[in-house]
């Protein structure tokens, strides 16, 4: 009887790239069973690289959410997985429903588990009192540190998020994987924005927004900042990009809204969804540059500092520069060992190194080429460690 191992990754779709990294790894040396939000309940068999086999499965009872549904979910994923023999497990769902998922797989299982989000955030977005937090995370805590006993390794994607695991719940074999981002362009960006301005200094400028266009990730900041820049007399125009499927419409509708009222100009548009950086077209007459905000809390959980930002390579990879707020700390300590600091606390802040970059555009070449040179370095990382995760997971199958 064929010998399988599991990837379990609910609420990712099927080309997730930190998911479909260790797809790649694990099935050069293991049949898989991949089990994602497909869009069919039909089993789909593929063959890797190496002729291992690839079951793609959908991630049972996809359209119901909830608490209660979570356990629905657990019973019918076990129900679809005892008729194969299973040698371990790799969970992408790192809140708690991935806990809940690892508490529930057969005894003795080999399990890693993949944190990269936040389990206190998750709590923090559902209860902004602070006694009913810190009484809540008690009991969670408990619940991490009796479930951790069943997994065999957990993979982070900071120094940082370890360090908090360790301190907070236990010790445990350990990886960090970076959220880094595949180069796919054909070629690497130019980094010559001194000659596309021939030497003048640009007086236009566009501020790119990449990501799923949601409520919580603050983009009518962007207006401020808009408004800021707009009091340099040097400053004609600020356009806004925004690339990224449209999750809540109404909140898009807003953003449009807010904007048509407050100028004539038509100065934001939403490019819609892109599947690499390579689809994102960037003004051939404005300077750009990508913005990078925190998460906003009721109180802090700790997630900016261990957090890990996509949108950073996104911009990166473009060739621009990009600004991260700076209570992204961990991220941005990374950075600056590349010599770069793109840290920014305020619009103020972000104005004032847009203005330095606008009168210096071989500074603005000189660090678009060092923040590349990070992202390409990260996703080097990122392979690398995940091929070292495998490796472990060979010795102990």
């Amino acid at each position: 009887m064929k010998r399988y191992f599991v990837i379990i990754a609910p609420g990712h779709k099927r080309y997730d790239e930190r998911v479909m990294r260790t797809v790649r790894e694990y099935s050069k040396v293991f049949n898989l069973i991949y089990i994602y939000e497909k869009s069919n309940e039909e089993i789909e068999k593929e063959s890797s690289s190496t002729g291992n086999e690839i079951l793609h499965v959908q991630f049972p009872l996809p359209n119901q959410t909830g608490f209660i549904s979570r356990f629905k979910k657990i019973n019918k994923l076990n129900k679809v997985l005892k008729d194969f023999k299973i040698s371990g497990y790799h969970i992408h769902e790192s809140g708690s429903f991935g806990l809940q998922i690892a508490n529930n797989l057969p005894k003795k299982s080999k399990i890693i588990f993949d944190y990269h989000d936040w389990i206190p955030f998750e709590i923090n977005q559902r209860l902004s009192n602070g006694f009913l937090y810190n009484s809540v995370y008690f009991l969670v805590k408990v619940f991490i540190r009796r479930v951790v006993k069943k997994i065999s390794a957990v993979v982070f994607i900071s120094v940082g998020a370890k360090d908090y695991f360790i301190k907070e719940y236990c010790n445990i074999n350990s990886f960090v994987v970076p959220n880094s981002r595949e180069f796919k362009s054909l070629e690497a960006p130019t980094f010559n924005t001194g000659d596309i301005f021939k030497n003048k200094i640009p007086d236009k400028i566009e501020i790119i927004w990449v990501g799923n266009v949601m409520r919580m990730r603050q983009i009518e900041r962007l207006f401020s900042l808009r408004h800021k820049l707009l009091e340099y007399p040097s400053i004609k125009s600020v356009r806004l990009s925004i690339w990224g499927s449209l999750k809540d419409k109404e909140y898009a509708h807003s953003l449009l809204s807010h904007a048509n009222e407050s100028s004539q100009e038509e100065f934001l548009k939403f490019h819609g969804k892109y599947s690499s950086e390579r689809d994102i077209q960037l003004s051939q007459d404005h300077l750009s540059f990508g913005i990078a905000y925190g998460w906003k809390e009721p109180f802090d959980s700790g997630l900016n500092k261990i957090s890990c930002p996509t949108k950073i390579y996104s911009y990166g990879l473009l060739g621009i520069i990009g600004f991260l707020e700076s209570k992204c700390s961990d991220q941005l300590d990374k950075i600056r060992e590349k010599d770069l600091d793109i840290g920014f606390s305020s619009s103020e802040d972000i104005c004032l190194r847009i203005k330095h970059y606008l009168d210096n555009i071989s500074s603005y070449n000189k660090d678009s080429k060092k923040l590349f040179d990070f992202c390409i370095d990260q996703y080097a990382e990122s392979e690398d460690v995940v091929k070292e995760t495998v490796k472990y997971v060979k010795k102990i199958v």
